[in-house]
């Protein structure tokens, strides 16, 4: 994924808001260990795979929150982010939707 369309100021503005309001979290630091061990490489990828997961997600948008299909990407989105960012749970989940 390439980030470079999108203005440096706001993503670093971004950022620390991040940091201001999770920093001392648990799923903060386990983000940030997560981060620290990728490389450019794998970092696109994930990017990539993430965005593809919202973009088969909006694909279902025809389909009722509750349609099998639906709760089943859900399902996957969720463990995609506890695999690769942090542990997402249910609390954390409601709440990046």
């Amino acid at each position: 994924m390439n980030f470079k369309v999108f203005d440096r100021n706001n993503m670093e503005k971004y950022k620390a808001e991040v940091i201001e309001k999770w920093g001392n979290t648990k799923s903060y630091q386990e983000y940030r260990q997560k981060d620290a061990a990728r490389n450019e490489d794998n970092y696109s990828k994930i990017a990539n795979e993430l965005m593809s997961m919202f973009s088969e997600l909006g694909g279902l948008k025809h389909l009722t929150s509750d349609s099998d299909q639906v709760q089943k990407k859900i399902s996957a989105l969720q463990k995609f982010i506890t695999d690769n960012y942090y542990v997402c749970t249910n609390d954390v989940f409601s709440v990046l939707l």
